[in-house]
């Protein structure tokens, strides 16, 4: 570990090297180690699009799909605010729970919503995304789109 808490298998998420990432896992790194932020390897390869990263770290360690960051952002909320899509269908299809709300009570729905993130939006909610959260200043993800100025998405929602 580095003064971040970051271990080699952290940054090598983070990367995307997938062959390093690989090697890892066969060494039996922790998938579940995260840094001072409580940021994990898989929830940093959500965060940059890192597909393959994700599905090696969930299918090969056996990492911890839903966990929470310092603020309980989980790696589907990464992956949804940043518009990886690919990502966000690899962690759906291997069960993450899209209900999960932060500290501020935003679900992935409501950052992909608020960022006018069409396909992610359509995504969450073929998955069971719940529209009717609210977040803790009581918005919707249909009145954060609208509040973004993506009425497009806000009618999807």
């Amino acid at each position: 570990k580095d003064e971040s808490g970051e271990t080699a298998l952290f940054q090598a998420a983070a990367a995307g090297n997938a062959d390093v990432v690989k090697t890892l896992l066969k060494e039996d790194a922790s998938v579940d180690l995260s840094n001072t932020s409580n940021v994990s390897p898989l929830m940093i390869a959500a965060y940059h699009g890192h597909s393959y990263a994700c599905r090696m770290l969930l299918d090969r360690g056996r990492a911890n799909i839903n966990q929470r960051d310092m603020t309980d952002k989980t790696a589907i909320a990464y992956a949804a605010h940043n518009g990886h899509g690919l990502a966000v269908e690899t962690l759906l299809v291997r069960g993450a729970n899209v209900n999960i709300v932060d500290v501020y009570l935003w679900s992935p729905l409501m950052l992909a919503a608020y960022k006018g993130r069409a396909n992610i939006v359509r995504q969450l909610l073929i998955a069971g995304a719940d529209n009717s959260l609210k977040t803790a200043n009581g918005k919707t993800a249909s009145q954060l789109a609208r509040d973004g100025g993506y009425l497009h998405v806000s009618d999807m929602i």
